[in-house]
């Protein structure tokens, strides 16, 4: 598919979960935060990635998901857009689910591969304490913001 093509069905995607849940259908939902200046949230998103059924379908709305990210201005869009969908893994997709992304190349940005079943929720706060670290040290170094 071309670049066009693949943005489009990511429109589409995103556009056809919105009118369903506007009519009043049962479709999953994420709860993520507001992103971007741009026409949809995250969570418009993410509810759109719930409703991908197979990799071929998961490998064009990356695609388009990515081409929509770089219109939008955003530097590296198609690891950001790799990343954004990783993340949704963690954000209550079924494990059917997560194994279509995984088949399209996408994981959890932070917990890898969850294909194979999903962490403890122990080892969640363990990959978020040791990502917030790295962010930390990242923006602060190692002895953190007061010893600037």
């Amino acid at each position: 598919m071309s670049d066009v093509e693949d943005l489009q069905f990511f429109r589409d995607s995103v556009d056809s979960i919105m009118a369903a849940r506007a009519m009043g259908a049962d479709v999953a939902s994420c709860n993520a935060p507001p992103t971007l200046d741009s026409e949809y949230s995250l969570s418009q998103v993410f509810d759109a990635v719930f409703a991908v059924e197979c990799a071929n379908d998961a490998l064009r709305f990356r695609a388009g998901y990515a081409g929509y990210l770089a219109a939008k201005g955003v530097l590296n869009a198609g690891p950001t857009a790799t990343h954004n969908l990783g993340y949704a893994q963690g954000e209550g997709m079924t494990l059917e689910q997560i194994r279509v992304w995984t088949r399209a190349g996408v994981v959890h940005p932070y917990m890898g591969d969850l294909s194979g079943g999903l962490p403890t929720p122990a080892k969640w706060l363990a990959a978020g304490v040791k990502v917030g670290k790295e962010l930390r040290e990242a923006a602060y170094g190692p002895r953190g913001p007061r010893a600037r």
